[in-house]
């Protein structure tokens, strides 16, 4: 298994597939970076909410799941991405701005 693994990385078609990935991945159009594997955005709020006990907002579940994981509850949060911070931002801007209406 491990052999088949080594060709495949040596095969120039799987290098360059591999590349377009690489550069599709974080791309800005659309789509984002998170944390939460392939689990979908409400299975991971079940678990969420599961865990807490209680009903988790969408602005939370948002920010679990863009934050990378702390090794120590002193470190500060880190973004996935900055696109991710500014998405979250928005958002908090736009529901204070309706608040206040």
């Amino acid at each position: 298994m491990k052999n088949k693994i080594l060709l495949r990385a040596k095969d120039p078609r799987f290098k360059q597939m591999s590349e377009i990935g690489k550069k599709a991945r974080p791309s800005t159009k659309g789509g984002s970076l998170h944390t939460s594997g392939s689990q979908s955005q409400g299975s991971m709020r079940r678990k969420l909410e599961k865990e807490l006990g209680r009903l988790v907002t969408q602005t939370e579940a948002f920010k679990v799941t863009h934050i990378r994981k702390k090794k120590n509850l002193e470190d500060p949060d880190v973004w996935v991405e900055p696109r991710a911070e500014l998405t979250y931002n928005r958002y908090l801007q736009v529901l204070e701005d309706l608040r206040q209406t």
